[in-house]
């Protein structure tokens, strides 16, 4: 059996040369989550930043539905998930699916767009789980929100301003920062956010 180990030890040493092609590594970078904790006002707040890469052509493909991102963790809450709705304009909403693209591509060759972020929370605690918290879409953030998600597991602000303007090198990062959670798990209901989360 001796000489079977040392073919088994060249394997290895393939599997190192494996990773090299670039083809394997392009899914992690697309539709990155990112969270960190940062203090304002002595305060802990968890933010969450979901980098959008190529996102004219994903506003494309999802035209009359919304694009959302992976599942992630924050402040104790295990499934969570942003979701962007691409706006066309009030007109739009009877148009089919080919007409509703030829909007969108007018609207982005005009050089404006805009759209609505919206938070998901998915959670067994019935009774209460009230989150305040902002969104961003590039340097764009709405005031505090506050809202109980045990009511409705989605919540989220229109933002009028034009999206093309904060892409970077054709990438939109849109997120969250929580403020607070009440009647979230007792680990993070107890403890300031972002305890739990700080490395």
């Amino acid at each position: 059996s001796l000489p079977e180990v040392e073919p088994e030890a060249g394997k290895s040493k393939t599997d190192e040369a494996v990773p090299l092609p670039p083809g394997l590594l392009s899914p992690t970078p697309s539709d990155s989550i990112t969270t960190h904790t940062k203090v304002i006002g002595g305060s802990s707040v968890v933010r969450v930043e979901w980098r959008i890469d190529n996102c004219k052509a994903k506003f494309k493909d999802c035209v009359g539905r919304p694009l959302v991102s992976p599942q992630f963790e924050a402040a104790g809450m295990p499934e969570l998930r942003l979701m962007v709705f691409p706006s066309l304009d009030v007109h739009a909403g009877g148009l089919s699916t080919r007409a509703q693209k030829a909007r969108y591509e007018a609207m982005t060759a005009e050089g404006r767009f805009c759209g609505a972020l919206k938070f998901k929370v998915v959670t067994n605690f019935s009774d209460k789980l009230v989150v305040r918290f902002s969104l961003f879409v590039g340097d764009a953030v709405t005031d505090v929100l506050e809202h109980d998600f045990a009511d409705h597991i989605i919540h989220g602000a229109d933002f009028s301003g034009n999206w093309l303007e904060s892409l970077r090198g054709g990438s939109l990062v849109v997120g969250v920062e929580i403020v607070s959670a009440q009647g979230a798990p007792p680990a993070s209901a107890e403890t300031p956010l972002g305890v739990a989360q700080g490395t």
